[in-house]
């Protein structure tokens, strides 16, 4: 079978394989105490450095999980 091909994101989403959208039983999984962690250090990192780039607040914040558990 040939992929189709996607002109937008809204257009494609729900026939992605293993997308949440495409079958209406499967739930989204509660947030992990690493995501909800993650989700906070990067806000928290973004708020002190607002210039800084998501992928580096990412990086800063993982870092920080595991000065956390230490």
């Amino acid at each position: 079978m040939e992929p189709t091909r996607c002109t937008s994101f809204t257009n494609c989403s729900s026939t992605l394989p293993g997308s949440n959208l495409s079958d209406p039983e499967k739930r989204q999984r509660v947030p992990s105490a690493y995501n909800r962690f993650i989700k906070d250090e990067i806000q928290r990192i973004k708020a002190n450095n607002p210039d800084i780039t998501h992928r580096e607040a990412f990086s800063a914040a993982a870092k920080n999980v595991v000065l956390q558990v230490n």
